[in-house]
Parts: structure tokens; sequence; C-alpha cells
């Protein structure tokens, strides 16, 4: 594991520069960072020095350029994903913990008025390294990822906040983890390369939330893909 460090900066959009802020609590790495809809930012989870998976939660807040403690999640996650609710709330779905590489199929959902976190069900299948999509109907859908046993997956699984519960969507035409996926105007998800284990992607599908299918997006002209998951 790289050095792993709980500075934190700040980049100013009119200047194009960037300047150092508060440092964080804990040093920590592949954590959620999502930002709530009074501009505060929330950074979940991660891991820390020696292979730590984290519990722990900060909250930046930008009007005093300081952090403080947001509470601790229920389960110690890193890799996983966080959504802003159109409700305000936040979605934390699955993960993994190191050093095992455990993925995680739990969730849990952090009020800010209240400043708790409570919990969200379960997913489907557990996995990390998958990516999570806000819908124009408010869901939220999750998309491939790594499972137990270094799969990858191609299934997929929709959070709904009204009920509270997750339910099986339609599948991707391949697996993979790493990718990126991007709710487009239209209101379909675009989701682009990825792994599938070895192989990096050049594919691309395109998930319709009426018709809960996907369909080919053509291909990229050069295979890529994010960090993968260790």
């Amino acid at each position: 594991m790289s050095v792993i460090s709980a500075s934190a900066e700040l980049y100013d959009s009119i200047t194009g520069t960037w300047a150092l802020t508060a440092a964080m609590a804990e040093p920590r790495e592949g954590s959620t960072a999502t930002m709530l809809a009074n501009g505060d930012v929330v950074v979940a989870g991660g891991a820390t020095t020696g292979f730590v998976t984290l519990s722990s939660v900060e909250l930046y807040r930008p009007s005093i350029a300081a952090w403080r403690d947001a509470g601790t999640l229920a389960t110690a996650r890193a890799l996983a994903t966080g959504t802003l609710l159109m409700n305000g709330q936040l979605l934390v779905a699955g993960g993994v913990q190191f050093p095992a590489l455990t993925p995680l199929a739990s969730a849990e959902i952090y009020d800010p008025t209240a400043d708790t976190w409570r919990d969200a069900g379960t997913m489907l299948s557990p996995r990390f390294g998958h990516r999570a999509s806000l819908l124009s109907n408010g869901q939220v859908l999750i998309t491939g990822g790594q499972t137990t046993g270094a799969g990858v997956l191609a299934s997929c699984a929709l959070y709904d906040p009204l009920t509270g519960t997750w339910s099986a969507t339609g599948s991707m035409a391949s697996v993979r983890q790493a990718h990126t996926a991007t709710t487009l105007l239209s209101g379909k998800v675009l989701v682009v390369g990825g792994n599938a284990s070895a192989t990096v992607l050049a594919s691309s599908e395109l998930y319709d939330p009426v018709t809960h299918a996907w369909s080919d997006a053509g291909s990229l002209q050069t295979a890529r893909n994010s960090t993968r998951p260790r």
C-alpha cells in the first residue's frame, strides 16, 4: 500500500488554482467523498496504513474550512459508492474489507439533518469496484463490480429510497468493474470500459430505466479502465 495521506486541497474554479485546507483527522484512501445539498462534503470509510479498513466518517464544512466527526458506519468499508439521494440523504453501498478482500452487500444511509446513520438493507450480491448512478426517478442503479472469489459481475441492482428496498434489474452484456457510469440527460445510463478480471474493456452499454434493459453503445477506440481494486 502506498503512503496514505490525511491532507486535503481545494480547487478554485475562478482562479484555476489549488490550495491546502484543513487535514482530515485520519489518513485514508478508497473512501467515498460526496457533496451534500448544502455544500458540505462527507468522507466515509476507506482504508488506512496497515490495510486497516475504516468505519469512521468525517464531514468537511467549506464555510469554516474545518472537518468534524460525522458518526460511524455500522460496517467498516473501502471502495464503496456514495450517492446523494433526491431527499438530501447519502447512500453508501457495498465495498470491501481488507486485508482479506471480503466484498460487502450491506448499505447504509446518512441523514445530514439528524447527523445519524441507519441500515439501508443489502444489495443482491456483495461487490466492490462497482458504480452507482442516480436515476431521474430517484432510484439508484448499481452496476457490476467484483465479488467473492475475484469474480466480476454483470448483474445490476436498483435501490428505491421510497420503499427502502433493493431489487434486481437487467444485467449488462459484459461483466465489468472499475468502469464509468454516467446518467445522461435522456435519463439513460451509459456504462463505459472497465475490466473483466485481466481484460481491459473497450465496450460500452446503455441502460434504459423504463424497460430495465441494456443495449450496445459501441466501443471506445482504446480499451480503458480506472485504477483496479486491489
